[in-house]
């Protein structure tokens, strides 16, 4: 069985996925921080798009304002992989799910 073209899928989404991990990490020489979180959500969301972002459960623990990143979880803007499991792992399960394509 052959994968389906592009044309023969549903209309492109806007849906994004960030690994949220690697966002909050991404300030050199400090520790994970939820500004890099918001950035990236508010910059994407300015461009049209619906930005999934997901992390590792190990997060929590590394964060530099922890209230504020559980907030962002409760609110449904970060989702949060199962203790255990890699946020790659989750973000690959939601791209076939969303039935993604792979951007490069």
């Amino acid at each position: 069985m052959s994968e389906r073209s592009h044309s023969e899928r549903e209309a492109p989404s806007n849906t994004v996925l960030v690994d949220g991990s690697n966002v909050a990490h991404s300030t050199e020489g400090e520790p994970a921080q939820v500004a890099n979180l918001l950035i990236i959500r508010d910059k994407l969301r300015a461009e049209g798009l619906d930005p999934i972002i997901v992390a590792d459960a190990a997060l929590r623990h590394q964060i530099d304002d922890a209230a504020a990143y559980e907030k962002l979880i409760d609110d449904g803007h970060v989702r949060q992989a199962p203790a255990g499991t890699d946020a790659d792992y989750v973000i690959l399960s939601f791209a076939r799910e969303l039935n993604a394509l792979s951007r490069k």
